[in-house]
């Protein structure tokens, strides 16, 4: 009879199991917290220096999240705020906390004091998440606030480069008139601001100024405004001294020879760079909801006429000045959603979907000017229409220009609907190499 051998019995005795009930732990701190339980520390929560209300903690939890001194605990905070003391206390029991758009820089803010670098680096993420929002922009202000008052640099970048894309419904907004002058000044050396002309931006500074009292524009600002680049008939209705000199530089500019303009703009680039102008002739949009039907049926609506692309023309003068009115040049933008297309015409589109921009008649512009003038177009995309959460640039102003849009996920600023429209903007400038 067979004897089979009898199996090895393994003897590894170090061979480890996990047991982990660690995902109750965060309930049951936040319970601990709740209840008061043998709590020994009273911290209270004051707001001008009068204590709102105490809350007790538990200084063992507290000493593994925080390097404040026990003996002198507090926060400070206003009135607006000190209902969320509680919630951010709890944060240190249970490692979990819910931000909305209203408590936001209340919890950021007492995070800053405590010194809880934690929550604090993923302020500008929830920055860019929030600031989309809130159409009345207080939120932006806000948050602009609070990162000028801890000094970073980061997210006062993400909170005005939303308020300058979103610029003419922030001028159109009661918010306007409550920025700091700190603010509306970095707001107007800017050249990414997105707005109508730049007569907007006079009109809006000139509303700002009044609501502060001030009869006419402080110096800082008014030399800030890009006076050469409003129209000349815009130009001459303003009958304020205060504007004569600066109106001199914009007659000068709209009616004058590059040879003539160039030490000027020389001497002062930006006064003379165009901003995103969005009034016609300059740029052309293509509406989510045309662009939504052209993905369910194959054609687009332009002015009555079925195309079966989509496909805008835009006639714009070679320059802003009032010299080139006459001078015109025609593009051709087009958006491409499928691989088809791009195949169709030729060109490679990593990603989808894609914008392009090209001259296609280009015979008005007077040969002693050629070369002279260069574009830095630009792609404006906006959320279902309603504000810019992305500013792209064409790379190439003369030649063909195509720029592929970022996935939702990578966009500056996010869209929750995922319904983008696309606004081509047409940006001229003189050569003065």
């Amino acid at each position: 009879m067979y004897l089979s051998k009898p199996e090895k019995i393994n003897s590894d005795l170090s061979r480890e199991y996990d047991l982990d009930h660690s995902t109750s732990l965060s309930h049951q701190l936040g319970q601990l917290f709740d209840s008061r339980r043998d709590c020994d520390v009273n911290i209270p929560v004051l707001v001008h220096n009068n204590t709102s209300e105490t809350i007790c903690a538990h200084s063992l939890i507290l000493s593994l999240n925080s390097q404040q001194d026990f003996r002198h605990l507090s926060i400070d905070t206003t009135s607006n705020c000190s209902e969320h003391a509680k919630t951010f206390i709890r944060y240190f029991y249970t490692r979990k906390i819910k931000f909305t758009r209203s408590t936001a820089h209340c919890i950021l803010r007492m995070a800053q004091d405590w010194g809880l670098t934690e929550v604090q680096n993923e302020v500008t993420n929830l920055s860019r998440l929030f600031l989309p929002e809130d159409p009345t922009f207080q939120s932006q202000n806000s948050f602009y606030e609070y990162a000028v008052h801890i000094g970073d640099e980061a997210l006062q970048e993400v909170c005005i480069r939303y308020l300058a894309w979103n610029c003419e419904a922030l001028i159109q907004s009661p918010a306007w008139t409550n920025l700091s002058f700190a603010l509306v000044k970095a707001l107007l050396s800017r050249s990414d601001l997105v707005v109508p002309n730049e007569n907007v931006i006079l009109n809006g500074v000139e509303r700002w100024a009044a609501a502060k009292g001030n009869p006419t524009i402080p110096e800082v600002l008014l030399k800030l405004i890009r006076f050469p680049l409003i129209q000349a008939e815009d130009l001459y209705k303003r009958n304020e001294s205060q504007y004569d000199a600066m109106k001199k530089k914009g007659y000068y500019f709209n009616t004058l020879s590059l040879k003539t303009l160039l030490p000027d703009l020389k001497k002062d680039k930006e006064f003379y760079t165009p901003r995103i102008y969005t009034d016609s002739p300059w740029s052309t949009t293509f509406n989510h909801h045309k662009v939504n039907i052209y993905k369910d049926f194959g054609f687009f609506n332009r002015h009555g006429e079925s195309l079966n692309s989509l496909t805008i023309k835009i006639r714009s003068p070679i320059h802003n000045s009032h010299l080139f009115t006459s001078n015109i040049m025609l593009w051709k933008t087009r958006v491409y959603i499928s691989h088809a297309e791009c195949s169709r015409d030729g060109v490679t589109c990593p990603t989808l979907p894609a914008v392009s921009v090209k001259v296609e008649e280009n015979q008005n512009v007077p040969r002693r000017l050629v070369g002279k003038f260069q574009y830095s177009n630009k792609l404006i995309v906006l959320c279902e229409g309603t504000y810019v959460i992305q500013v792209l640039e064409f790379p190439n102003g003369d030649g063909e220009n195509f720029v592929s849009v970022p996935r939702s996920a990578d966009q500056v600023y996010p869209c929750r609907s995922d319904q983008f429209s696309y606004q081509v903007v047409i940006r001229p400038y003189y050569v003065t190499d």
